[in-house]
């Protein structure tokens, strides 16, 4: 939480909304989901969990307050989830050091429905802006998050081009 609570302070200062979310790996794959709704007092326990399988992890914990999202579902070694273990799919991941498949992403989503999600993978200086979600109105927090994100109204911008889900 420390780089997190770091992030929401800076945010303030320069009037930037950040929202709490992590992403989790579990022991039955190599795949990484993407978990919102929660707040601070959740992430310690995921510790807890990350032996466990994410079909067990989402039946313990997804509801319509949160949602977990398989994040870059067609990367190398990852296994495509079906709609019983995940809310939805990071299609579009923009990570410019990684081939995310963003095609054959698109098409699990069409194949298996829920959200589409999708982000600048930001982990290092350089990797910021590649993509924005756009909503109608700016969520406050994760809550507000996921119940914008469950309404389906928003789109991506990637540089000047919007892109629908």
């Amino acid at each position: 939480l420390k780089d997190y609570r770091e992030a929401k302070e800076a945010g303030e200062r320069m009037r930037l909304q950040i929202i709490l979310g992590f992403e989790i790996h579990f022991s039955d794959s190599s795949n990484d989901y993407l978990v919102f709704g929660y707040d601070e007092s959740f992430v310690p326990t995921v510790y807890d969990w990350m032996d466990k399988t994410a079909k067990e992890f989402y039946d313990a914990f997804g509801n319509e307050d949160v949602l977990i999202i398989q994040a870059h579902p067609n990367r190398n070694n990852m296994v495509e989830m079906e709609r019983d273990c995940v809310d939805g799919y990071e299609v579009f991941n923009l990570h410019p050091g990684h081939n995310s498949r963003v095609a054959f992403a698109a098409r699990l989503h069409k194949r298996n429905g829920g959200i589409v999600t999708g982000g600048t993978d930001f982990h290092h200086r350089g990797h910021e802006g590649s993509l924005f979600t756009c909503f109608p109105t700016l969520p406050q927090d994760g809550k507000d998050l996921v119940r914008l994100l469950r309404n389906g109204d928003y789109l991506f911008l990637v540089g000047d081009q919007i892109i629908l889900p």
